[in-house]
C-alpha cells in the first residue's frame, strides 16, 4: 500500500477532486452568454482572459460538504500567478492539506494542485495535477485535466455572488465509475 493511500482513507475522493484549489479560478468575466473553447480565450468584451481577473479570491474563503470543512487562503495576483493553501478537516482532525498554482503563460491559464498528508506526505506520485483552462462564460470557469484517468477529469467553477462560488468537479476511479464533489464557498473572516 502506498503511503497515500494509507492516510486518504474515505476522503479521498475529495482530495483527488481537488476540492479547495479549484475553486480559485472562479472569475465574473464578460457578458456574453456563449462559450469560449480552447487557449487564449476572451470574456465577451474581446480582452484576454488573464489571472489577474481573478484578483477577487485573494482572502480566506471556506465551503463545507457533508461532515468535512473546506478553507482555503489565496494571495494577490503577482508576477502572472496566483498561490493557494488550504485544508480539509473535521472537528479535530486535519484530513488534507492542499497547495495551488494558478499560473498564465503563453500557452493559456493552467492550475497546478498538490495534496499532502497532514505530516505533508504527498498524495500525488510524480507530477502535480495540471488542470488547463478550457471554457469560459459570463459567470463560470471550466478546467480539464491534461492527464487521462488522473482525478478530477473536471471542474466548473461558477460565480455566484459577491463573496461567494461553487465548485463542481468530475471524479472518475480507476473503473471508471463517476462521482461528483460540489461545494459552496463563501468568504471567510
Amino acid at each position: 500500500m502506498k503511503t497515500s493511500e494509507r492516510w486518504l482513507g474515505p476522503i479521498s475522493k475529495f482530495v483527488m477532486a481537488g476540492v479547495l484549489v479549484l475553486g480559485l479560478c472562479a472569475s465574473p468575466l464578460g457578458t456574453g452568454a456563449g462559450s469560449l473553447r480552447g487557449q487564449g480565450l476572451s470574456p465577451a468584451g474581446g480582452s484576454k482572459v488573464g489571472v489577474a481577473d481573478m484578483a477577487w479570491i485573494a482572502g480566506r474563503w471556506r465551503g463545507t460538504f457533508g461532515a468535512y470543512t473546506a478553507d482555503a487562503v489565496y494571495m494577490e495576483p503577482e508576477a502572472n500567478s496566483i498561490e493557494g493553501v488550504g485544508q480539509v478537516y473535521q472537528p479535530g482532525k486535519t484530513l488534507v492539506v492542499e497547495v495551488c498554482s494558478l499560473v498564465q503563460s503563453t500557452d493559456g491559464i493552467a492550475l497546478y494542485i498538490r495534496n499532502f498528508s497532514p505530516d505533508l506526505q504527498p498524495a500525488e506520485a510524480g507530477d502535480p495535477i495540471v488542470m488547463k483552462l478550457t471554457t469560459v462564460t459570463a459567470n463560470s470557469w471550466e478546467f480539464d485535466n491534461t492527464m487521462m484517468g488522473q482525478a478530477p477529469a473536471r471542474t466548473v467553477i461558477t460565480h455566484t455572488g459577491d463573496d461567494t462560488f461553487s465548485s463542481r468537479s468530475d471524479v472518475y476511479d480507476a473503473q471508471g465509475r463517476t462521482s461528483t464533489v460540489e461545494i459552496d464557498y463563501a468568504r471567510a473572516m
